[in-house]
């Protein structure tokens, strides 16, 4: 008898966790000052197309992209979709969703710059976490230099701030 009221009362424990939060989602978007003649990539995502500063679902993973800017400079490297997870569930109670991730992969004559804001799905409101590749980018109060660029020579960047890190790796054509 008091075997069958422990597994009875294990078994309401183990059905009142919650479950855990949906994984968040990703979103990409190319930005540019003046319209590059040419770009490529392989994020099926950024495929036809393309409007400057709409964002496209895509899926976590390492993209290759190529671009020739407006005024004949190129550029080709890989950039880095991650997304949140959720979180788990306690007792009675679902776990939180991780936050939606908006991507920008900005194509400029000076080579390319690489940002992204999670969007807070509880108050919908967008917090920028970090850019790479950006002459104005401040992380934590301090100013990020990023090397020359020169033919051949392969620039890697990568930053991590709120379980997010995102890497950029380009040359110059």
């Amino acid at each position: 008898m008091f075997k069958r009221i422990g597994v009875l009362l294990f078994i309401l424990f183990l059905s009142g966790c919650g479950a855990a939060g949906e994984t968040g989602k990703a979103f990409i978007a190319l930005d540019w000052v003046y319209k590059p003649q040419y770009f490529a990539g392989d994020n099926n995502a950024l495929v036809g197309s393309i409007e400057k500063g709409k964002f496209y679902r895509t899926q976590p993973g390492k993209y290759y992209f190529e671009y020739i800017a407006f005024e004949g400079s190129g550029y080709y490297g890989t950039y880095t979709i991650t997304v949140k997870k959720g979180e788990g569930g306690g007792f009675l109670t679902p776990g939180k969703d991780g936050r939606d991730s908006r991507f920008t992969l900005t194509l400029l004559s000076t080579g390319p710059t690489f940002t992204v804001k999670a969007v807070d799905i509880d108050n919908e409101t967008n917090r920028s976490y970090m850019s790479l590749n950006d002459d104005s980018n401040v992380l934590d109060g301090q100013e990020t230099q990023f090397p020359a660029q020169h033919v051949g020579e392969t620039i890697t960047e990568q930053t991590e701030q709120d379980d997010y890190v995102v890497t950029l790796e380009y040359q110059l054509r």
